[in-house]
């Protein structure tokens, strides 16, 4: 009997040895998230000296293993890149103001700073601005566009808007001839360069780089690899959700380092007319229910701001279509465009855009896709780049998925710029332009990705500089990542044969 004891004691001791190491990492885990959430209340106030002493501090804890300090050392980095993205001083944004706006007066400077029109940020006790402050000036504030200096822009923007109206007015014709969505394909050839600055390598260290390169899926049936510079090392498969070419090299003495790919890719212009009345409930096994009607953190969360919003703005609707297009609707009217700081320092990207009405295109599809999946709307991230007034651009924008039509894309950032960002169209023009891009998309583009928070492959050793999105590229040498400002990126896009 007492051997029989002893033997079930031990048991017992194991069972509970067991136990703790189980539960430890999980509560140094939670200690190192703590830490982080401490350091935010100093950071939040302007603290960010203080906020980094405590971080750095937590880093002297032997008790935190490798993976929570990765937490605290991605905060300390996370600060870095916010001090980075203000960079203008009040003297430096006047002057700027003062070259953009006529008859500006330093009353008026102040006034605005008052009500609020400038993102600005209080670091270690001085004032500072993000450096599009005079570009989101003119987005908010429309009715300063006659004071704007620069009259190429305006003659340019006006151009624009005039010329997009006549190419979707195109598709929607080709559409109804061709009784099929995918209408006008254009062969497009693509090149990009990635070029890391010299002084951020070293001879003899391995340079590592990623690039995106175009997904293959219906509107994008094909593409296909010109050629390289250095050979590709690795290319993701064709539907990953995070398209990258993967090159590497060695610095080498009195030798410029680049990568650069060169492809072509096929895409088609795409408009379904959706007839309401035919959308039906989701298949309970669809990949719509099994993946993208869910939270996604650390973005894509069902706050209760916007639950109780949700109830205002559709009021009991439960056609998919018609709450879909109620919440592009009214962020195309209540959601003004804005260049904004790096996706990856914003803690709730569509939260904030929901808060302060303001955000840029990858901003706004977050909102919009967040409001769709927490309302019963399937709804996922698609990005990388377009071309419609001949340079290429990084874009963001989304896709809704709807019984029986499948996927179907739509763009926020279109609406917006139909609804306040054109100026030479007549209202029921603006409404046309927005209504076809809920469900419609020209041929001006290039997708990389169909999903946001994406992991490359083959995995990176150092923090990402994209985050949320991947289109500048990634870049790293040895151990250590080259942050944007370290490296020099150039796309270019241009259709090269229309069928």
């Amino acid at each position: 009997m007492r051997k029989e004891y002893g033997f079930f004691l031990i048991l017992i001791l194991i069972g509970v040895i067991t136990l703790f190491l189980e539960i430890k990492p999980a509560i140094g885990k939670d200690e190192s998230v703590n830490l982080v959430e401490k350091s935010r209340v100093f950071s939040e106030k302007g603290e960010f000296k203080s906020a980094i002493e405590m971080l750095e501090g937590g880093l002297k804890n032997p008790a935190f293993s490798t993976e929570e300090k990765k937490l605290i050392e991605w905060e300390i980095e996370r600060l870095r890149r916010v001090k980075l993205d203000y960079s203008l001083t009040e003297d430096e944004l006047f002057k700027e103001l003062d070259e953009s706006v006529r008859a500006l007066t330093k009353e008026e400077f102040l006034s605005w700073q008052e009500k609020g029109y400038f993102d600005c940020l209080k670091i270690d006790g001085k004032k500072l601005f993000v450096e599009a402050s005079v570009s989101n000036l003119f987005f908010a504030h429309p009715e300063l566009r006659d004071r704007r200096k620069d009259e190429i822009f305006k003659k340019k923007n006006t151009e624009f808007g005039l010329k997009l109206i006549k190419h979707l007015r195109e598709i929607k014709k080709a559409v109804e001839i061709e009784e099929n969505p995918y209408v006008l394909p254009v062969k497009v050839r693509g090149e990009m360069k990635v070029t890391p600055k010299e002084q951020f390598v070293k001879e003899g260290k391995k340079v590592r780089c990623w690039i995106p390169f175009p997904h293959v899926f219906p509107l994008q049936p094909r593409a296909e690899l010109i050629s390289s510079y250095p050979a590709v090392s690795w290319l993701a498969q064709p539907q990953s959700l995070i398209r990258s070419a993967y090159l590497e090299d060695i610095v080498k003495k009195n030798t410029p380092l680049y990568f650069s790919i060169k492809y072509e890719y096929e895409v088609y212009s795409f408009y379904q007319k959706v007839e309401p009345e035919k959308v039906i409930p989701y298949y309970s096994d669809s990949e719509a229910v099994l993946c993208y009607l869910k939270e996604q953190s650390p973005h894509i969360v069902f706050l209760p701001k916007f639950k109780e919003f949700s109830k205002e703005l559709l009021k009991g609707e439960s056609n998919p279509y018609f709450i879909a297009q109620k919440i592009y609707n009214w962020i195309s009217e209540n959601i003004y465009y804005s260049y904004a700081r790096e996706y990856s320092t914003l803690l709730n990207i569509p939260e904030m855009t929901f808060d302060l009405r303001r955000g840029d295109c990858g901003m706004e599809a977050l909102l919009f896709i967040t409001l769709c999946r927490m309302n019963g709307v399937a709804a996922r991230w698609q990005s990388a780049w377009e071309f419609m007034d001949d340079t290429a651009r990084m874009h963001d924008w989304a896709e809704i998925y709807l019984e029986p039509y499948g996927w179907l894309p739509v763009d926020q950032y279109m609406a917006i710029f139909a609804m306040s960002g054109e100026h030479n169209l007549t209202q029921a023009e603006k409404e046309e332009l927005r209504d076809f891009y809920f469900c419609g998309i020209d041929h001006f583009r290039m997708v990389a990705n169909k999903g946001q928070n994406q992991t490359l492959y083959p995995p990176k050793n150092s923090f990402r500089s994209e985050t949320v999105d991947f289109q500048r590229g990634e870049i790293e040498c040895e151990n250590t990542n080259l942050y944007f400002g370290e490296f020099n990126y150039e796309m270019k896009l241009s259709a090269v044969l229309s069928k």
